[in-house]
């Protein structure tokens, strides 16, 4: 797409062009709770949705970084210096 633009304007959206680092797990850990928190207690059926949907994002987030683990022995821990 960039290139396209590139080609067809002569580069001029190109220096425009700025990829941003995927949020963090911490970070999108964080904004999910802030969302819940205006959402908490909320009677409407929107609102309702929307945190059923934030609590499996939740979920999804937290078994991912458990798939992400390591095992670890005993011995790991006491490794000589």
């Amino acid at each position: 797409m960039a290139c396209d633009a590139m080609d067809i304007n002569g580069g001029d959206e190109v220096d425009h062009f700025v990829v941003e680092p995927p949020r963090t797990r911490h970070e999108l850990l964080k904004a999910v709770s802030r969302i819940r928190e205006h959402v908490d207690g909320s009677n409407d059926s929107l609102g309702q949705k929307i945190d059923g949907l934030l609590g499996s994002f939740t979920r999804q987030l937290r078994l991912e970084e458990t798939h992400r683990m390591k095992d670890s022995t005993i011995s790991d821990f006491f490794r000589s210096i």
